[in-house]
């Protein structure tokens, strides 16, 4: 009986040897190796100076805070569409505001004539044309929707394509996006 439970218990030492490997390694290793062209990437001009923005300014610029670029230039934000799902992934992340208080923040704004809300752009396309074309312009989008004229902008430093990069898009919500528009 003695010989038997040896190999009982070295099986279920290996067993939960292997568990641990897959769980706490394979998850290190699959955190490091995010896919980037799901992340929310802020965009400027290819012509414009900035190149890297603290979070704090992200966030002022796309609550209506008068922000300057480097050149003196007042940014000029640019949103997608309500309730798309880059929108509410944008204004979850750099607003902290799911739909419903994004909408009552800018009703508050206005009554109180303090700030007005960012010009809405209907679709990707015309969104990255404004943006490289206006001088002050900048916008979000996913980061495979990035193309010549535009650039992603450094958030705190941290390039879009790192994995320390935090800001994205989940994969299901890029699905329903990409079903929605076909």
């Amino acid at each position: 009986m003695r010989s038997r439970c040896k190999p009982t218990i070295v099986a279920c030492a290996l067993a939960l040897y292997a568990l641990w490997l897959l769980f706490f390694e394979g998850g290190v290793r699959a955190q490091s190796q995010v896919d980037p062209r799901g992340n929310l990437v802020v965009i400027v001009s290819a012509q414009s100076s900035t190149r890297a923005l603290p979070f704090s300014d992200v966030r002022n610029i796309f609550l209506g805070v008068p922000t300057y670029s480097p050149g003196g230039e007042p940014y000029v934000p640019l949103v997608q569409a309500a309730k798309t799902p880059v929108r509410v992934a944008f204004d979850a992340q750099f607003l902290d505001l799911d739909p419903e208080a994004a909408g009552r923040y800018w009703v508050d704004q206005r009554i109180r004539g303090r700030r007005t809300p960012p010009r809405t752009i209907a679709g990707v396309e015309l969104l990255r044309r404004v943006v490289a074309a206006m001088p002050g312009a900048i916008g979000y989008i996913r980061a495979d929707e990035l193309r010549p004229g535009v650039v992603p902008v450094k958030i705190d430093g941290v390039d879009f394509r790192s994995p320390q990069y935090q800001y994205r898009i989940s994969l299901a919500a890029q699905d329903t996006e990409r079903l929605a528009t076909r």
